[in-house]
Formats: C-alpha cells, sequence, structure tokens
C-alpha cells in the first residue's frame, strides 16, 4: 500500500495535468480524469482527492463496490478542521509524505457504517513561493488487511494498540476501534497486569505468554501489537521447549512476521501466515540461509556471547568453542569503528532501544569485511538487563557488486538512470547525460522535472500498476541543453531496494530513425535516397510480408544477395515461436496505422538467430508495409553477459558463492525427491596467507588461478567447483558417495601438490574436507560436516584429506 500510494502521490504531484491546474484553477478535468485512471489501477482505494489551502475539496473521486464515482461541484466538502488537514499546514510536513493512524471513515461529521476501516496517505504541496497550497490524499479501506494480519494464528491472538493503550483492532471485532469511537476500549481491559509496561516500553514480555512490540512504522499515533498465547497452546509449548530460549524467539519472530506482513500486505502485496510453531525454526533457517545472516546471544551475568555457525563462518573463526565477549569482538573491529560500536552497544541497553551498527572488520583469516548487526534486549520485571539477542549480516559481497555495478554503468551505449520516487537521479551512465546535452557531473544533482521531459499521460498510467509487469516503453522529444530537439526512446520500470521504489529506464536518441520514418511516410519520392543512406534497415514489404525494397543494411543484416531477399517474406524469415504474434501484429497495423518497437528473432542465410526491434507503419494506398529494423542480438548478448557475470568469480572465472547455493540448494531438493546421492568437498589451499604476504597478492592471484583450472580439468563433465571466498573452493560431485569422493579428492590434492609449482623451492598444497549427502540433511548440516572434516586436515598437518568415514 504504501508504495502504491508513494506513485500515486508523487506521478499526481509531478504530472503536467496536476502543474497546468496550479496555474489555472478553474479548470479540474484534466486532473481529474487523470484520477479516474489511476484508481481504476489501485486495489483497495476507497478516495483520492485535492483539498486546497483553505480546506476545500477541489478534485475528488470515490470508489463504490469497485465503481468509481466522481464527486460533482456541490458534493465537495470543507476538510479544514481535519487533523490530517491541520497537521499538513507545518513548515516541515511540506512536499513529505506520511501515514494517518488506522480510523475509521467520516462522512458529514459521523462515523461511516458499516464500519470502514481507513488509512491515508497524504502529500502536503509547496507553491513557488514555498508555503502551504493544499494536500494530495489517497484514502485505503484497511479493514480486510487487518484482520488477514492479526486472526489467522492458529497459537496466538492479537490486539493492535494506539501509543495511548487504546485498541485499533482486536480479535474480538466488539472491541475493535476504540480509539476512535464514542464507547472508548483501552488494553488495560485485557492486559490490567501488564499494559502500563507495554505502554512504557519499546517491547516487552512476562516470559510465559505475553509479548508486545512498538512497531517502527510511519503512521501518526503509533501502532503497538501485542500477541496472548491461547490457553490451549501454553501446556503443549511448555512441554515440549525450553522457554528460556524459545520465548524470545517467538517475540522475535511475531515481530519480525508482522513487521514483514505490514510492509508487504498493508504497503505492498499479499504474504501468507505461518501458522504453527514448529514453522518457525523452518522460518528462522530460510531467513538465514537467504540472508546470509548470523544469530547471536549476549547474557549480561557471564559476559559472553553465543554465536551461531553463521557468525563464527562471517567472523572466520574455526574453534566455535572459543569465549566470545565484547573485548574479544572488538579486536576484530577495524580501529575507526571500536569507539562508535561499543558506545552504540551499551547506550542501546541503557536507553532500551534496539542496537544497529554498520562497520568494518577484519576477519580470523585476513579479509576485510563490512558487516551489520542488529539486536534487541531483555529485561526483567524489575527493568534489570538480562540479555540480547541479534543478527550479524556480511554485506561484503554488496560492496563487490556495487564496484562491478558502475563498471557496467560507465561502460553502457545506452542512457540509463535511475531517479526515486520525486525524480532525483540517483544514478546515471555518462552516455545518459552526454544524450542530453549535460556534462556527467553535471547531471548529477538535478531532478528528472529540471530536464523538462515530457512523459505522455498512458505511460504515467502504466507506472501505477504493479512493479512486476512489463517494463513501461515510450517515445518522446526533449530539447537537448544546446536547444537541439531530438526524439527518444525511452525504457523504464519500478524496482524496490530496501523498502523504497525507484524508477530504472534506459534511454537512447532515435532522432535519426524517427526522421526517416516521418521522410518516408510524407515523401515517397525520396524513398530511394533514404534507402540508401539509411543507418538502419529499412524495407517495403507487400500484404503478405514479400519484400519488395531495401536497404544495404537489410542484406547485411540477413545474409541474403538482392535476388534472394526478393524471394522471401517477413514471416519465413521469422522464428517459429515469433510467427503468430508477427501475424497478429501485422493485422494491427492495418487496422491502427502502424506499431513500433516489437521484438522477435529472425533467422539469416547461415542460420544465425538474430533479435530484431522493429517499427511498422502501413500504406493503406499502396497497401504495403514500412518497416524499420535494428539488430539487438549484441545487446541482449551484452545483458545476458550482465547476469552471467552475478554468478561467476572474476578472478578464476569460477562459479561464485552465489552459484554454489543455488546448486547445492536444487542437489539438495533433487536427493529429497529421488535420492540421487552426491558429496560435498570443501577445498582450501594451505598457507596462503603467508604467500600473499610474502610474493605479494599478484602472486596470490596467479596461485588462484592456475589452481582452479588445475582443479576444473580434472573432473567430470557433471562436476562443479566453486570459489566462494579467498582461498575457499567447493565441489558438487552428483551420484558420488563418500568413498569415491574421498579419493577423488585425494586425488585432486596429489594434482595440485605435482602440478601448482609457480614459486621456486615451495610447494604449494591443499586440504579437503568430504562428507555425503543424509537424510534429512540440510545446506548448514553438510557444509558444518565438510568443514569439520577440513579443520581437521589442517590440524593434522595439511596436505591430506579427511571425510566422514576416516
Amino acid at each position: 500500500m504504501i508504495f502504491n500510494s508513494e506513485k500515486i502521490l508523487h506521478t499526481l504531484r509531478n504530472s503536467k495535468e496536476f502543474l497546468d491546474y496550479l496555474e489555472d484553477r478553474n479548470n479540474t478535468k484534466d486532473l481529474t480524469n487523470l484520477i479516474v485512471n489511476i484508481a481504476s489501477l489501485t486495489p483497495n482505494t476507497m478516495q483520492i482527492r485535492y483539498i486546497d489551502k483553505n480546506g476545500f475539496e477541489k478534485s475528488r473521486i470515490d470508489v463504490v463496490n469497485g465503481e468509481i464515482i466522481v464527486s460533482q461541484k456541490d458534493k465537495l466538502q470543507n476538510k479544514s478542521n481535519r487533523y490530517y488537514f491541520i497537521l499538513s499546514k507545518k513548515e516541515a510536513m511540506l512536499e513529505k509524505i506520511w501515514f494517518t493512524r488506522f480510523d475509521l471513515n467520516i462522512e458529514h461529521g459521523e462515523i461511516e457504517r458499516p464500519y470502514k476501516p481507513t488509512i491515508r496517505g497524504v502529500l502536503p504541496i509547496k507553491n513557488s513561493e514555498n508555503s502551504f497550497d493544499g494536500i494530495l490524499i489517497v484514502n485505503y479501506f484497511a479493514g480486510n488487511i487487518l484482520e488477514k494480519a492479526l486472526n489467522k494464528g492458529d497459537f496466538y491472538k492479537s490486539i493492535l494498540f494506539d501509543n495511548n493503550g487504546y485498541t485499533i483492532y482486536h480479535y474480538n471485532l466488539e472491541k475493535s476501534w476504540g480509539n476512535v469511537k464514542t464507547e472508548k476500549r483501552h488494553i488495560a481491559e485485557d492486559l490490567p497486569d501488564y499494559y502500563s509496561q507495554m505502554l512504557g516500553q519499546e517491547d516487552f514480555s512476562d516470559n510465559t505468554r505475553v509479548f508486545s512490540k512498538k512497531l517502527d512504522l510511519n503512521i501518526f499515533g503509533g501502532v503497538n501489537i501485542v500477541s496472548i498465547l491461547k490457553e490451549e497452546y501454553v501446556h503443549d509449548f511448555k512441554k515440549h521447549f525450553q522457554l528460556k530460549y524459545i520465548i524470545p524467539m517467538i517475540l522475535i519472530l511475531i515481530y519480525f512476521m508482522f513487521g514483514i506482513y505490514l510492509f508487504r500486505v498493508i504497503f505492498a502485496r499479499h504474504h501468507e501466515d505461518t501458522e504453527e510453531l514448529a514453522h518457525f525454526n523452518e522460518l528462522v533457517n530460510i531467513t538465514s540461509k537467504i540472508s546470509k545472516i548470523g544469530f547471536w546471544e549476549y547474557h549480561d551475568n557471564t559476559g559472553e556471547f553465543i554465536w551461531s555457525e553463521g557468525v563464527y563462518a562471517i567472523f572466520g573463526v574455526e574453534n566455535q568453542k572459543e569465549k566470545i565477549t565484547l573485548d574479544t569482538i572488538l579486536r576484530y573491529v577495524s580501529h575507526e569503528d571500536q569507539i562508535s560500536f561499543n558506545r552504540s552497544f551499551i547506550r542501546s541497553i541503557h536507553e532500551k532501544k534496539e542496537f544497529f551498527s554498520s562497520h568494518k572488520i577484519f576477519s580470523r583469516n585476513g579479509q576485510v569485511k563490512h558487516i551489520e548487526e542488529r539486536a534487541i534486549h531483555f529485561y526483567n520485571k524489575r527493568g534489570k538487563y538480562i540479555y540480547s539477542v541479534g543478527t550479524t549480516i556480511d554485506v561484503s559481497e554488496k560492496t563487490k557488486s556495487e564496484i562491478k555495478y558502475k563498471t557496467i554503468l560507465e561502460s553502457a551505449t545506452d542512457g540509463i538512470h535511475i531517479v526515486d520516487m520525486i525524480g532525483n537521479i540517483i544514478e546515471s551512465s555518462p552516455s545518459f547525460a552526454e544524450t542530453l546535452g549535460y556534462k556527467h557531473e553535471e547531471i548529477k544533482s538535478l531532478n528528472i522535472h529540471d530536464l523538462n521531459m515530457f512523459i505522455p499521460v498512458e505511460a504515467q498510467i502504466e507506472f501505477m500498476k504493479d512493479s512486476d509487469n512489463a517494463p513501461v516503453s515510450f517515445e518522446t522529444k526533449f530539447s537537448r541543453r544546446d536547444g537541439k530537439i531530438i526524439d527518444l526512446h525511452v525504457k523504464a520500470r519500478s524496482i524496490r531496494l530496501d523498502n523504497k521504489i525507484f524508477y530504472y529506464a534506459s534511454m537512447r536518441d532515435i532522432s535519426q530513425k524517427k526522421s526517416f520514418e516521418r521522410t518516408i511516410l510524407h515523401k515517397n519520392e525520396e524513398l530511394e535516397i533514404i534507402f540508401n543512406t539509411a543507418l538502419e534497415c529499412i524495407a517495403l514489404l507487400d500484404r503478405n510480408t514479400n519484400y519488395i525494397k531495401f536497404n544495404g543494411k537489410c542484406l547485411k543484416l540477413l545474409g541474403y544477395t538482392p535476388e534472394e531477399l526478393e524471394q522471401q517474406s517477413c514471416f519465413s524469415l521469422t522464428k517459429q515461436d515469433f510467427l503468430h504474434k508477427s501475424k497478429i501484429i501485422c493485422e494491427i497495423v492495418m487496422r491502427d496505422g502502424k506499431y513500433e518497437n516489437f521484438e522477435k528473432i529472425c533467422i539469416s542465410k547461415n542460420g544465425e538467430e538474430k533479435i530484431i526491434n522493429s517499427s511498422i507503419a502501413y500504406i493503406k494506398s499502396r497497401e504495403q508495409f514500412l518497416i524499420t529494423m535494428a539488430d539487438y542480438t549484441e545487446l541482449r548478448k551484452k545483458e545476458q553477459e550482465i547476469i552471467k557475470r552475478a554468478y561467476l568469480d572474476e578472478l578464476t572465472q569460477l562459479p561464485n558463492r552465489k552459484a554454489f547455493n543455488d546448486a547445492i540448494t536444487e542437489s539438495l531438493k533433487d536427493y529429497r525427491q529421488t535420492k540421487k546421492i552426491f558429496s560435498l568437498i570443501i577445498l582450501d589451499i594451505d598457507f596462503f596467507k603467508s604467500i600473499n604476504d610474502t610474493y605479494g597478492h599478484r602472486m596470490g592471484d596467479e596461485v588462484l588461478s592456475k589452481f582452479s583450472r588445475i582443479v576444473e580439468n580434472n573432473l567430470r563433465g557433471n562436476d562443479e567447483i566453486f570459489r566462494v571466498g579467498g582461498e575457499e573452493f567447493m565441489i558438487l560431485l552428483p551420484g558420488i558417495g563418500i568413498k569415491q569422493g574421498f579419493s577423488i579428492a585425494d586425488r585432486i590434492r596429489n594434482l595440485v601438490k605435482d602440478n601448482l609449482t609457480l614459486i621456486k623451492d615451495r610447494e604449494i598444497t591443499v586440504s579437503c574436507g568430504v562428507t555425503e549427502v543424509t537424510n534429512g540433511d540440510t545446506f548448514e548440516a553438510m557444509y558444518s560436516r565438510a568443514d569439520k572434516n577440513l579443520y581437521r586436515a589442517k590440524e593434522n598437518g595439511r596436505d591430506c584429506v579427511y571425510s566422514d568415514i576416516n
């Protein structure tokens, strides 16, 4: 919902229709039509309105049972006394989207019946003099969302309440909306022993069955949730689990699940609730796998941290029995981050706030890593601090990806750019600035609206649709900085990053192409000259798409001689998979006159598949088609290469950790279904750090590259080797048991020892750990066994192999 709200409000705010209305306040027709189109694409919308600076509605549509109703002038109301209007007039609120509290819809001063739970997205407008000029507002129906979020738990029942303790939504519906109804309902009626503690703390638990949390949502008045374990579940819960560890995890996961639900269902899309406590463990494992997250606890009475395997791996600590204290962790944290990290952790405990830190560490094996850590703290009934539960995430890969992304961006020929919801240019390629007549440094400080680029209404409406839909394409004209008018083809889509919406777009200067098309359509006498000088493929086709006339670019693209191409048709050269669509497009062109920018695959004379982007027009008087074609084959290959690079280690050209995670996940899935065995080998080059330290990183890189080739060239065709970090490698052996896996690992060990001779008078060896998949295995379990076997190999002198059976 928040994503749709931001889309709607920002699109309305920056639309030509709204800007025109601000210039001419008597003309609301175009603005209202745009609002109607937007409302038809957004489910759960109740109202979209513009209220002027005096509090009077100037344009309003209502959605009633799916029908869009435009309010006539005599139905528009004065909203100047509503709290959301009064709050919006503050200077600090201008041009910032905020959300009202959950409440009931009010019409003509009365709560509407039947009840319509409502939440509003509000955008206060400022005029050219930077003063308040009214609000754009979107009302959403929140009833279904709240019911799904709070009333599906089989083992708990929940209540949503505001910061004053009044109920917003109650598992007993008669007690809902105690914050707005005349008959006030307070959380004290349900939990008289706990309500004061719940209102006074960020989170609360009685360590038995009551858990509450203040939700960090951008909603006026604040929102809290309390979940109460059902009586019939408490007995079974105590019977099977240790409350000391499970109670905090339930609190974390209930908050986690509800937060995800609100942000992805209330504010984005539907997310199914977990139905049983048994699913919690699976949820934690899946979260850890996807997010590469490690979990930890810190206990005040011992001063020690308890780490999960994920945290040990991030810090590169192999001995999982090692005592971990705050001082231990500080030794890993970079010098410039130590003081802020230590203060932040201690301050969050004293202030009873959630802990967060982003900092750099030096792992045990010498790797520099960037990590993020979060934690919540727990206290006894007297408010004394007891312990903390937290997470650690390695975000180093994101940093590397950003570097790769920048390289790709700088080499792009199309004008690639990313803008936020209000049009600020976040990122762009040099070719984007060049196309528009700017220097790259100048474009970074601009807003897309500073460029005066016209975006058609149809394209604006397309952006209101779900961001998973196909990208939006449109053509527009643009006045360059030097005054030259150019034609642009723009392809854009909305993307979500860090729970925010951005627009990713690429543009291409098609001025010459458009000029050719216009000239051909209106000046047939110049057709011959244009055919021979065009930089793109141009051809005339008859009604059956047989080639009549074409330029040299067509011959070069398709590989035919003029005589041969005259015997072909556009349909005969189209790949079978695209033939039906091509025929439909020709029918549309004969009806509408033109069809622009469609892609298909054509087969050239030598059998090569060519990805062709075409635009086609129909010359009715001659019953002929005029088609322009551009070869997109290399462009699409580059796009595939970019995707491939995301799964490839740049130095060794081996699949990377991301590829390994996908591969072993598929192998485990296949094993569960077919019982087809496989083995996993972890390989680690012995004393690799000393090679780097003694001979330099260039020699270290050469060792890694040659090691990769030696191993890769001595595996079976369906075996796979991955570089998962530093000098650590993984090998997946489909259909191989533990004994064969041991033999293969030992053979590789000998091959490396005999052939990896880059450094004179220095023997380079490798240690291996081997394991075989077993029933009920997970990625973590297999990795743990193989890693322990590798550790045994290291402990026993290196240059050896250990497996589960030796």
